[in-house]
């Protein structure tokens, strides 16, 4: 291997790391962004508040502002803070995957 050929592999491998590592973090904010928006239009159509949470289960809120564990988004009609059939049953819950 040539010298030329040594420095670009050690100047190309941590870019591409640092590329690979910015398109998942930009993945899971425009997630997080797409669910916010989804929660104001649900709220919209349904007349109701529509909760976005942390979650570390992907079932009820976390109480924490560490949102890389994850987020659900739910209406919560009887403010427990839990995905279940007294709210409609239905919840978008988004695991992260940010390393």
């Amino acid at each position: 291997m040539s010298a030329s050929s040594e420095f670009l592999l050690v100047i190309g491998v941590p870019s591409y790391r640092y590329v690979i590592t910015s398109n998942r973090v930009s993945a899971e904010v425009n997630g997080l962004l797409m669910d916010m928006q989804f929660a104001r239009s649900e709220a919209i159509k349904e007349g109701r508040t529509v909760t976005v949470c942390t979650s570390l289960n992907g079932t009820s809120c976390a109480n924490s502002n560490v949102w890389h564990t994850g987020w659900i988004v739910f209406m919560d009609i009887n403010n427990n803070q839990a995905v279940e059939a007294a709210n409609g049953g239905s919840g978008v819950a988004h695991p992260a995957h940010v390393r």
